[in-house]
């Protein structure tokens, strides 16, 4: 039942899910490898959770982005940072680091558009699971059900935005 199980559903269009649990670092060969998908709809980049400390993922994040922009340089690309983590009220590193990224999502999508890539999205993750993530986690950091049923709700209305006709023609 993860969010993009969900969607699939809700668009009738395939969702392939790269995700390597706490694996995907945002690897520039996973970037490759995603790249290989024949006519994407949409690349969605959501590995910020598993990318280690901020600054690997300053190294991480741009690469990603180059390597799959030079073989699906119009393919829109949906960037979402991460859902709280529950320890954040009690480790104040935790969410210092975390909107430390999200700054950086936001200036890097920033620098990318302005040098001419229209074709990304920033989506701000933290406020998807409300204030607790009690309910909607299963540890405080991995989603239950309900925690990705509403990541799914938040997701939708930027994809059927992004995707336009592919969404629309799917229906739900």
């Amino acid at each position: 039942m993860s969010y993009t199980n969900i969607l699939s559903r809700r668009f009738h269009l395939e969702f392939i899910n790269l995700g390597f649990s706490g694996n995907g670092k945002g690897e520039s060969e996973l970037a490759i490898l995603a790249a290989q998908i024949p006519e994407p709809a949409c690349l969605v980049i959501d590995y910020e959770g598993n990318a280690g400390s901020t600054e690997s993922y300053r190294q991480t994040l741009p690469l990603y982005i180059e390597t799959y922009r030079k073989v699906h340089p119009e393919v829109p690309i949906i960037l979402i940072s991460r859902i709280r983590h529950g320890a954040e009220s009690f480790k104040p590193e935790i969410l210092e680091g975390r909107l430390a990224r999200k700054k950086f999502q936001m200036d890097l999508i920033r620098q990318l558009t302005e040098a001419g890539d229209h074709n990304l999205t920033f989506v701000d993750g933290s406020d998807w699971l409300g204030d607790d993530p009690g309910e909607t986690t299963v540890d405080g950091v991995h989603p239950t059900d309900l925690g990705f049923k509403l990541m799914a709700d938040r997701l939708e209305p930027v994809l059927r935005q992004v995707i336009g006709d592919s969404a629309s023609a799917a229906g739900r």
